[in-house]
């Protein structure tokens, strides 16, 4: 079974995106990698980040903040970091909101 097959979420494939992330050391813009509503993955210039970030991101012209976990970290070859990391606390009325804006993203791209 294939990667994408096995995820709970359909995913979509950003790589030039940006975002805040804040952690309880610093704040920096990041680049998303990809997207779904449970969660997301991210390379970050520096290894900072652990348990629990702040992030903010615009989709579709929308702004969204959400609370994030980190839940897996990999070293990249050029020092960056990618991490990835689950959406927690919010509500299906946003959880729906986002589902929406990034099957819009999808379909533009067809």
């Amino acid at each position: 079974m294939s990667e994408k097959n096995r995820r709970e979420h359909f995913r979509i494939v950003l790589r030039s995106s940006k975002c805040i992330v804040e952690g309880e050391e610093r704040q920096l813009q990041v680049t998303i990698n990809d997207l779904s509503v449970g969660g997301f993955s991210f390379v970050s210039p520096f290894d900072v980040f652990r348990g629990v970030v702040s992030v903010s991101f615009s989709l579709g012209g929308e702004m969204f903040n959400r609370q994030a976990e980190i839940l897996r970290k990999y070293e990249n070859e050029n020092g960056s970091v990618t991490y990835a990391a689950k959406f927690i606390d919010y509500t299906d009325r946003e959880r729906a909101r986002l589902n929406s804006r990034i099957m819009q993203l999808d379909a533009q791209r067809w």
